[in-house]
């Protein structure tokens, strides 16, 4: 986490002071982990808001990418796909609100 903050402050510095981040979105979550969920608690406190949706864990996306496809296509009603889209309507959403 200290990574990535780091490198978000390192680019503001030397390349765009005016970048900014709307929000962290968590990919390949894995539910039942303790980790997953501490992970997701430190990103939501870092960052003042990671988005509600989580893009779960599946090898669906291996599948999809051995496949030359995204996701969205290949496995159309999965858990990922669905995840994905479900944060399209969260993002799009909070850009209305403001």
């Amino acid at each position: 986490m200290e990574l990535l903050i780091d490198s978000i402050r390192r680019t503001r510095a030397r390349l765009n002071p005016n970048i900014g981040v709307d929000g962290m979105l968590i990919t390949m979550y894995a539910e039942r982990t303790r980790i997953a969920k501490k992970i997701y608690e430190m990103t939501d406190e870092a960052f003042e808001g990671a988005y509600k949706t989580v893009i779960p864990r599946s090898v669906q996306v291996d599948e999809a990418n051995y496949a030359s496809e995204s996701i969205i296509h290949y496995v159309p009603q999965g858990k990922v796909a669905q995840a994905y889209q479900s944060f399209c309507d969260e993002y799009l959403e909070g850009e209305e609100n403001e």
